[in-house]
């Protein structure tokens, strides 16, 4: 269960960097090199957690 929320959690930060605007993440994280650099990394992340998610879900069902 703990693995599960920790894939959710992933899936947030993930999308939350890929929405945020470039302005924004700029003042939140003004050590950050590139705000470019933060949103593929985040968009990375989210299909990571994406992927780890689904294979979890049928590896559950049984599928796998």
């Amino acid at each position: 269960m703990f693995d599960f929320i920790i894939w959710i959690v992933m899936i947030v930060i993930g999308a939350t960097l890929l929405i945020t605007p470039a302005d924004r993440l700029a003042q939140k994280f003004p050590q950050m090199p590139s705000t470019t650099a933060a949103k593929i990394v985040g968009g990375i992340i989210l299909v990571v957690g994406i992927g780890i998610l689904v294979v979890q879900i049928l590896s559950w069902l049984g599928k796998i």
